[in-house]
């Protein structure tokens, strides 16, 4: 038999083996796996078997994929993306004026008011459902060793990640999802400091709660860069991170 009939929910659609893509890896875990790719055969009964294969090719994988998420294909990369890979992307957005908006609870000072700011260049990380974002002390498109400082914001914990509470993340994936992502930053009420001895966000005295405080009142023209602190890392580890599944 060399077809099985899927139901696609609207019509029924019978299908052919096309061609086999084996995975191999290590017994021990250790070393990278292998894969390879397949013709079909059939027998003299007619069912399908697999020929030789031979190694497969990034373009051969790139080719796949396009043909199975076709809505992940795009032609072309936006200038603000720094890195793509599979279930993560790396992006970056110039120093510039913003309106935030705050709702804080009744110790906090700053209160429940929309403001028009000035925020440092950002660098912003997607990996699965989690959104990370990273300030820049230049406005210039940053290079794998360009260094990273530390999110100096509401509602982001002390290893750069967004706490997103109630909000509802993007629906879209890929590329074509950056908008949505950066609207769940930009335009979700900030409510509270996560980093609660606000010293691993910022290097302003009283913190981060602080620091908002004085760009609140009008103290600073432009973000004051001086009170970053160091991520650490550079983008270029971040991207390697990403890339190998390790903890941003």
């Amino acid at each position: 038999m060399n077809r099985i009939d899927v139901s696609s929910g609207f019509t029924e659609s019978p299908l052919r083996l096309a061609a086999g893509l084996l995975v191999y890896e290590p017994a021990n875990g250790m070393g990278k796996p292998f894969a390879t790719v397949h013709s079909v055969g059939t027998d003299d009964a007619g069912a399908p078997f697999l020929l030789a294969g031979t190694p497969v090719t990034r373009e051969a994988l790139i080719a796949l994929n396009e043909k199975l998420v076709p809505d992940s294909a795009i032609d072309y990369l936006p200038s603000h993306a720094l890195a793509v890979g599979a279930g993560w992307m790396v992006w970056w957005r110039e120093a510039g004026a913003r309106t935030l908006f705050f709702d804080t609870d009744r110790a906090d000072p700053i209160g429940k008011r929309a403001i028009s700011t000035h925020l440092p260049a950002l660098v912003f990380a997607v990996k699965g459902g989690d959104l990370y974002v990273f300030a820049l002390t230049k406005s210039e498109r940053p290079e794998p060793d360009t260094p990273l400082s530390m999110p100096p914001f509401y509602n982001t914990w002390s290893d750069a990640r967004l706490c997103q509470g109630s909000a509802h993340r993007p629906d879209r994936s890929g590329l074509q999802a950056i908008p949505q992502w950066e609207s769940l930053f930009f335009d979700s009420a900030f409510t509270h400091p996560n980093d609660r001895n606000g010293k691993r966000l910022t290097r302003h005295r009283k913190g981060v709660g602080g620091l908002w405080k004085e760009i609140v009142d009008g103290k600073f023209k432009t973000f004051p860069t001086k009170h970053l602190v160091p991520a650490d890392r550079t983008l270029g580890d971040l991207v390697l991170a990403l890339k190998k599944q390790r903890r941003v």
